[in-house]
């Protein structure tokens, strides 16, 4: 049996004030000096916090990012893969991402997720400044296959569903979630896991958005089956949990929901 030690980082962070809130992940993260992990696990916008008033204003470019360079100095102080929680990534033709990085343990960076489905309801419109993904991400690394999404993804099936089939051993969600859809956060992160025969670890933002809104924090780690492992309440905070990854492999080989779909397009009779 071999272990994967993961470090969940659940921080609040206030809006516009990005040099701020990437002080205090830092000493966050200074708690866990002498320790070394296997991935380190970082929210959706954590760095700026996620409101689309503020997105142009707090773009980064991959060579002036100071997210980025926290990310790849955390990468290389913990030898750690880093899924990077996201930013808003400026590319070169001027197209804004809501991208989520993912750094190898020598702090190098290997590739983007970036968002699919931009959240654009109620008072809210991420995709009016932002250009949405045009497909999945999944990553080999040394301790497994990891497929990631961003927050508003969680409520699409479809796109775990092509990691699972693609052999995922891990499902990574990364969020700045509303406190007042709790329900729906639990039910389809679980939902994501046992539908897939994967583990699924899906971080959100904890803190005061603005007005009378809060995210809502409640991290959590969910094993194939349904379990959830360990979760985090409504505070900052992190947490460190160790996965056997080829509990997935070994749930597929024995009990192997995945091989009894029928093959695509499903067909249907309407009376």
């Amino acid at each position: 049996m071999t272990k994967s030690k993961i470090l969940i980082v659940q921080n609040a962070p206030i809006i516009k004030r990005k040099l701020d809130n990437l002080k205090t992940v830092e000493k966050m993260l200074d708690q866990h000096n002498s320790e070394q992990f296997d991935l380190i696990i970082f929210p959706e916008l954590f760095a700026v916090g996620w409101h689309p008033d503020s997105f142009i204003e707090n773009k980064e470019t991959e060579e002036n990012s100071p997210t980025l360079d926290l990310l790849k100095l955390t990468a290389k102080k913990f030898n750690s893969n880093v899924i990077g929680g996201s930013f808003i990534l400026e590319e070169k033709d001027g197209t804004l991402r809501n991208a989520c990085p993912f750094i190898d343990r020598g702090g190098n960076i290997k590739g983007y997720y970036y968002k699919m489905h931009l959240f654009s309801h109620f008072v809210y419109n991420e995709g009016k400044d932002l250009t949405s993904g045009d497909n999945g991400l999944l990553i080999n690394t040394d301790i497994g296959k990891i497929g990631i999404s961003i927050c508003y993804d969680i409520r699409f099936p479809e796109l775990f569903r092509t990691y699972a089939f693609a052999g995922a051993d891990l499902l990574v969600e990364v969020a700045a979630w509303p406190k007042y859809r709790q329900n729906h956060w639990e039910t389809l992160a679980k939902a994501r896991a046992i539908e897939n025969q994967s583990f699924m670890i899906a971080v959100s933002q904890s803190g005061h958005i603005m007005d009378d809104e809060w995210n809502l924090g409640h991290s959590m780690v969910i094993a194939p089956y349904g379990e959830v492992l360990c979760e985090t309440g409504f505070d900052a905070c992190t947490k460190v949990i160790e996965l056997d990854l080829t509990e997935s492999k070994k749930l597929k080989k024995d009990f192997n929901i995945l091989k009894d779909r029928k093959a695509l397009p499903y067909k249907l009779k309407e009376i």
